[in-house]
């Protein structure tokens, strides 16, 4: 639930880490066609598009922190 939220508040382009087979990656959000996110629409350093699930999203501590002051 935190990936989600967290990555439905990036703006396209936005720079996001993301986790495959155990490692970690830089990638950039991209638009889907039909503008809903149902997974993490990304484009991966050296892999490509990928469209991944929400928990294989790194949420920075600063959001956390944000949200907390929020609360």
């Amino acid at each position: 639930e935190l990936g989600a939220k967290y990555f439905r508040s990036l703006s396209v382009g936005d720079e996001i880490t993301v986790l495959i087979g155990g490692e970690k990656f830089s990638a950039t959000k991209i638009e889907t066609k039909s503008g809903d996110y149902n997974s993490v629409a990304c484009n991966v350093a050296g892999k490509g598009n990928r469209y991944l699930q929400f928990d294989k999203i790194i949420v920075p501590q600063e959001y956390i922190d944000s949200l907390k002051k929020v609360a």
